[in-house]
């Protein structure tokens, strides 16, 4: 994510709407569409609908489709979802799912929208729709840290700190989320168990606290410290105390680090080329470091995908910024920058991957408002996200 210690300037545009391709269209190479037949319980239906809308594997469409979708819903005893999936003249497969409560029942659906798309999509390993959406939301100057779902539906206040509250992360199972705090006696990085609200200090060193990222194990987070009145990124453990310095460099800004699938590298943002800022990696125990590409753009933001190993940021082209990506899986010299959506005016920041390894969550700019994104790699569709007002950004989805 862009971080305070790079300041970026801004550029603004008009938003677009949706941009979308569908394969009912002349261009046959967007998403499948699929029909879905009502369950006879609208709020059931509009769930379903809004579910896999969003999720963007499959459009929306009526007769013709390339899937149908009959969805049976029966609220006797237990809240009982079924879903029958048909294509080609016949029945694909059907499966079925419970909720408890009234209030589970929208769980129940995303989880089940997740599952059509692993069933349907070889290449689908996981839905996004059971991720959960962390952000900062401004209100009367104060920023705080928000929670949403996978679309942006169910906002609701995490923090109530009355002070600057930024930079949310989530852990591996989408249970802890750290965030930085900037009060008046104290600038901390925070561990917060959403399960029970419960939170802690993670770090209160003298100085700067800033950045964390948990590995993908839980174990250990990664974040900026300025001990010795320099920038740098240390590791230390999440239960455990103790620390260790990553980086050591005089005057460079080492800053936003994230963890490579297997917790054996760590990405960072760092300006230690002397020109502008752009993106690195090194060992999870420190030592040197080289740049993740050769393309020499200024590249801010790095999140690292751990079903894919591609790495999502914010890079600059021109006078605004884009979200690029690029596949570590291939040699260095082979990793060219793809564009996650085409250019279509504004700033496009602080990128985040979906659970799914193909939809990034971003924060656009324009006119001074900024609110969250949804694009798709596959085919550089854009989306807006729900109830985000202008005043929202940093963006974090759990795996």
């Amino acid at each position: 994510m862009i971080r305070a210690l790079f300041v970026l300037s801004l550029s603004y545009c008009v938003y677009a709407n949706e941009i979308r391709v569908d394969k009912a269209a002349a261009d046959a190479t967007g998403n499948p569409t699929i029909s879905i037949k009502s369950s006879g319980n609208a709020d059931v239906d509009r769930a379903v609908s809004d579910a896999i809308l969003y999720a963007d594997w499959f459009t929306p469409g009526a007769g013709g489709s390339t899937y149908a979708l009959a969805v049976e819903y029966s609220a006797t005893g237990q809240h009982d979802l079924v879903f029958r999936l048909s294509g080609g003249g016949k029945q694909l497969f059907a499966f079925r799912k419970n909720a408890a409560t009234e209030v589970a029942l929208k769980h129940v659906v995303h989880a089940a929208v997740d599952e059509l798309i692993t069933r349907t999509f070889p290449d689908a390993k996981a839905g996004p729709c059971h991720a959960k959406l962390a952000y900062v939301k401004e209100r009367a100057g104060v920023k705080e840290i928000w929670l949403a779902d996978f679309d942006g539906a169910g906002p609701r206040q995490l923090t109530y700190n009355q002070h600057l509250s930024v930079e949310p992360e989530w852990g591996p199972q989408g249970q802890f989320l750290t965030y930085t705090s900037y009060s008046l006696i104290a600038n901390q990085v925070r561990l917060v168990d959403t399960s029970t609200m419960q939170q802690r200090t993670l770090s209160s060193e003298r100085g700067l606290n800033s950045n964390a990222s948990l590995s993908n194990s839980g174990k250990y987070a990664a974040l900026c410290l300025s001990l010795n009145g320099e920038v740098d990124i240390y590791a230390r453990g999440v239960v455990q105390d103790g620390k260790k310095r990553l980086t050591q460099n005089s005057k460079i800004v080492d800053t936003s680090p994230c963890w490579s699938p297997d917790d054996r590298l760590i990405c960072f943002v760092s300006d230690r080329s002397g020109m502008r800022p752009t993106l690195y990696v090194m060992s999870a125990n420190g030592g040197p470091a080289e740049k993740i590409m050769v393309d020499t753009n200024e590249a801010v933001s790095p999140d690292w995908c751990p079903l894919t190993n591609r790495i999502c940021f914010a890079q600059r082209r021109g006078r605004s910024y884009r979200i690029g990506f690029v596949d570590m899986n291939l040699p260095r010299k082979q990793r060219v920058v793809e564009y996650a959506h085409d250019d279509v005016g504004g700033d496009w920041e602080e990128p985040t991957w979906a659970a799914d390894g193909r939809h990034i969550v971003c924060a656009r700019t324009v006119g001074g408002r900024t609110a969250l994104f949804m694009l798709d790699t596959k085919f550089r569709t854009v989306r807006a996200l729900k109830n985000f007002e202008g005043n929202d950004s940093l963006p974090a989805l759990s795996p």
